[in-house]
């Protein structure tokens, strides 16, 4: 039967403040785990040297809490179709991915990253794009093996349209079921899924349909509602996964402290 456990994410309403806060929350309110962000000060990937990374262990240990980290996203495309652009956002996942193997965390959710519509729709670009998007997760894939991490690609909602247009188009990669079933095929045995259920609401996509069509792929499940909280637990009661990390991320003080009761 599987297992889910609560975690509480940075970006619950702790931007601005130090990973070591979190902790020390997820630790007084008995949470299990946190889900750590090194995408801004204080706390970005590049911030936290040998002497924070000695401190947070401690934090993690003192606290009873383990941690999993998500990757930046803002400004880096993994899948990009240019090569430096994405080999850029390899150097900076791989340096996640270190951070991750020295706090002792196996998770990293990663974004896949953004398609521009020539990409997404220029048969000629279409084909390239696939391939280097192919290169990309496999070189992900080989990161996770050599850092002792499992990868999850998340679903994303961002689009894009002109001012003056109320067309949108897909901007996130990985919308779109089977664009992230078949990101997935590339990647091997250190891939998985994170289900961010507010995205998927926020994109129009059927949660029941996106958990039925990756169920033995769900590690974890990002959430912003209670409601939300109870409801993933529903539909993925019947996954083939032993363990699943749900992560709160939302706003709402009234949901997050509904969410620490639950």
């Amino acid at each position: 039967m599987t297992k889910f456990f609560k975690s509480v994410s940075y970006a619950a309403g702790f931007y601005g403040r130090d990973f070591e806060s979190l902790i020390d929350f997820a630790g007084n309110h008995g949470v299990p785990a946190v889900q750590l962000i090194p995408d801004q000060f204080p706390n970005l990937y590049s911030e936290l040297d040998a002497s924070r990374m000695v401190r947070l262990r401690h934090r993690l240990k003192e606290n009873n809490v383990r941690a999993s980290l998500h990757n930046v996203f803002y400004d880096i495309n993994i899948c990009s179709l240019v090569p430096e652009v994405q080999q850029f956002a390899l150097k900076v996942t791989e340096k996640v991915a270190r951070l991750a193997n020295g706090l002792g965390a196996h998770l990293v959710t990663v974004h896949p990253g953004y398609m521009y519509p020539g990409w997404r729709y220029d048969p000629i670009q279409n084909a390239s794009f696939w391939g280097s998007a192919k290169m990309a997760i496999e070189s992900l894939n080989s990161l996770g093996e050599k850092y002792g991490i499992t990868f999850l690609l998340e679903n994303g909602s961002y689009c894009l349209s002109s001012r003056l247009s109320e067309r949108r188009q897909d901007f996130h990669l990985g919308i779109d079921i089977n664009e992230l079933g078949s990101l997935l095929v590339f990647g091997g045995s250190n891939m998985a899924i994170c289900m961010d259920y507010g995205k998927l609401l926020a994109s129009g996509v059927d949660p029941l349909a996106f958990a039925s069509n990756f169920l033995g792929s769900i590690r974890q499940v990002q959430v912003s509602t209670i409601a939300q909280y109870y409801d993933s637990q529903l539909i993925l009661s019947n996954s083939a996964i032993d363990e699943i990390e749900v992560v709160f991320e939302g706003k709402d003080q009234d949901d997050l402290t509904e969410f620490l009761k639950a």
